[in-house]
């Protein structure tokens, strides 16, 4: 690095250079900021590394360097000594830069192959979840199944997802850290990423462990909830089906009345024994539950006025399971009546659903319906089967529970018997006249009496 050719101080001249190069190699080991100046002391150079001192230079060693004066050879040997920091800087550059770009290199290989294996591993667990629902099992209070194994099935499927989907964003986010970190113009944006990602974590962290005990309580009681509503539903089944006699429910009030309760339930516990529960009536779970009923009374609200209108339609009877209704343009045979619609037969492939809320503005005309009852005597032939069948079909229009039946047949005779209940607008020859030709088209006719 640097060559002197005089002893001074009872230092011959490679004992000098070798202290002057030893201080310049120290000199590049140091990573802050590398200043060379030079001071001038009693009618010495001293040439300065920051606050490391070089080389102390004499006017002897200008001489002999064949320089004009001390200064221009001090100033000429920082020069040199500038230099050499200058471009080991440089180099050093370069090599972190090569060493940063494989390093991310290696960084975004191994994130891809982690979100592979990641997407392997939530696959196989999804795959397995799908193809084994039997070894999922149910959990259970006791004979009271609170949550069924399809249910769970569904959560774990959705749990596989949203974990999936965190891992990717996990590694990513590492992997983004790492590379940012390696270059010194992207290093301060890690910083800023790190807290905007961890500071919301840590703080929801310590928000979580401060309500952590309120947060038991609540899960338990939701629990309990959960035990209570399978409870009143499959109570509410079994009235249904036969099994449990009340009073003042018939089977058919059963399932709307199972509905009603429990929303009243969901609705009584948000608003008044949260609040009892936490001990808080203006904490956090109270404000949530008012929220809650608050957001769900106004986005049900033509829901609920379509309830309150089938509460009144089935716990006053005004109508019935078999009735002969028109509702608008809707004319038909009344199937089943729930808390939210009307099913009405219409004809043999029509089904009509008449929300409750329709009944606000359309009048509902209702009809009495009469058994009709058709018996004929038929000729019996091969052709007899085929045509049965073809009536069965097109009396099908005339009510849901039309029906044709053999009464007696022997070799030359067939009875035949219709029965269909029809209102009393509906006409009891239009359907002799149906049936008979309908009899006929299929080769049957009327046999003499």
């Amino acid at each position: 690095m640097l060559t002197l050719r005089l002893s001074d101080g009872g230092m011959s001249a490679a004992e000098r250079a070798r202290r002057a190069n030893r201080a310049i190699e120290r000199a590049l080991g140091v990573s802050s900021a590398k200043t060379v100046r030079v001071e001038q002391r009693e009618g010495r150079s001293i040439v300065f590394i920051a606050e490391q001192p070089v080389v102390e230079l004499t006017a002897d060693d200008a001489a002999v360097a064949g320089e004009g004066s001390l200064e221009l050879y001090s100033a000429s040997v920082a020069a040199r000594v500038s230099d050499m920091l200058r471009a080991e800087e440089q180099r050093t550059q370069w090599t972190h830069t090569v060493v940063s770009i494989v390093s991310a290199i290696i960084a975004a290989v191994v994130a891809i192959f982690f979100i592979k294996k990641i997407g392997d591993w939530t696959g196989r667990l999804r795959n397995w979840a799908e193809r084994n629902p039997q070894r999922i099992p149910a959990i259970r209070f006791k004979t009271i199944e609170v949550v069924r194994s399809p249910v769970l099935q569904g959560a774990l499927l959705v749990s596989l997802a949203v974990a999936q989907w965190l891992a990717y964003f996990a590694t990513g986010y590492a992997c983004l850290i790492f590379v940012l970190s390696r270059f010194d113009a992207t290093r301060g944006y890690t910083i800023g990423l790190a807290s905007w990602i961890l500071s919301p974590l840590s703080i929801l962290t310590a928000r979580v462990a401060t309500l952590l005990p309120l947060t038991v309580i609540v899960a338990i009681g939701a629990i309990g909830l959960l035990i209570l509503l399978r409870f009143i539903g499959l109570f509410f089944a079994s009235v249904e089906r036969g099994e449990i006699r009340l009073d003042h429910i018939s089977p058919t009030l059963a399932a709307p009345t199972s509905l009603i309760v429990r929303v009243g339930l969901v609705v009584l516990t948000l608003l008044l024994i949260a609040p009892a529960l936490t001990g808080n009536a203006n904490g956090t779970f109270a404000m949530l539950g008012q929220l809650a009923v608050a957001a769900l009374l106004l986005a049900c609200a033509p829901l609920l006025t379509t309830v309150l209108l089938g509460m009144r339609v089935l716990y006053t009877r005004r109508l019935a399971v078999g009735q002969w209704v028109s509702v608008g343009n809707v004319t038909g045979r009344i199937l089943e009546l729930t808390l939210f619609e009307t099913r009405i037969w219409v004809s043999a492939s029509v089904t009509a659903r008449v929300p409750h809320l329709l009944l606000l503005w359309q009048p509902v005309r209702t009809a009495a319906g009469n058994l009709h009852r058709l018996v004929l005597t038929l000729v019996n032939n091969p052709k007899l089967a085929a045509a049965i069948d073809a009536t069965s079909s097109i009396i099908a229009g005339f009510g849901p529970d039309a029906s044709v039946t053999v009464e007696s047949m022997s070799s030359t005779r067939a009875t035949l018997v219709v029965q269909v209940t029809m209102p009393e607008s509906k006409d009891k020859n239009a359907l002799l006249f149906e049936v008979v030709r309908i009899l006929a088209e299929n080769g049957v006719s009327l046999a003499d009496t």
